[in-house]
């Protein structure tokens, strides 16, 4: 037990799990939420997440070899244009989504599975596959063609290699004037 007025080792990290817990908890949509705050995800471009998050990836980026995850769990709204493709989720991207499971086990059980899938998407100019939620598959098959401008609400979870991952968990047409 410390002196009155001062944190142990214990008591600082109870306090930071907690504020871990609850910046998780507020990130993840989904089964863990039941109603889905788009406002809740700031504008953004993917180029200016890697740029904000430079120092924290920068081995991950330069070396094929290493993962950074992102443990902010950066709430982004992206605007990309969708190519039309769809794949089952490369094996750079589950390692990542793997890894976030284990550094960070207050994600809900069954989140981070959702992701089996990617879909292709062209944004600053760079095509990138971003793994989607199972269940918007379906709706991505039916609402989107090749071409269309398309927001992503996704969460930035790091990086792997030289490939950011960001997990969408919900999509909007863009209505471009």
């Amino acid at each position: 037990m410390g002196r009155p007025g001062t944190w142990t080792k214990r008591g600082r990290q109870a306090v930071l799990l907690a504020m871990l817990v609850g910046a998780v908890y507020l990130a993840l949509p989904g089964p863990a939420r039941a109603d889905f705050d788009y406002d809740s995800y700031a504008p953004d471009t993917i180029a200016g997440v890697l740029k904000r998050n430079t120092d924290v990836l920068k081995e991950a980026l330069a070396d094929s070899r290493h993962l950074a995850i992102d443990t902010a769990l950066s709430k982004v709204r992206l605007l990309v244009e969708y190519n039309g493709k769809r794949r089952h989720i490369a094996a750079d991207a589950a390692a990542l989504i793997d890894a976030v499971g284990r550094a960070l086990p207050a994600i809900p059980d069954g989140y981070l599975a959702l992701f089996r899938q990617e879909i292709a998407v062209q944004a600053d100019g760079e095509p990138y596959w971003l793994p989607v939620q199972a269940q918007l598959v379906p709706y991505i098959d039916t609402e989107l063609h090749r071409g269309d401008p398309v927001y992503l609400y996704a969460v930035f979870i790091g990086v792997n290699g030289q490939r950011p991952v960001f997990l969408v968990n919900e999509f909007d047409k863009a209505r471009v004037d």
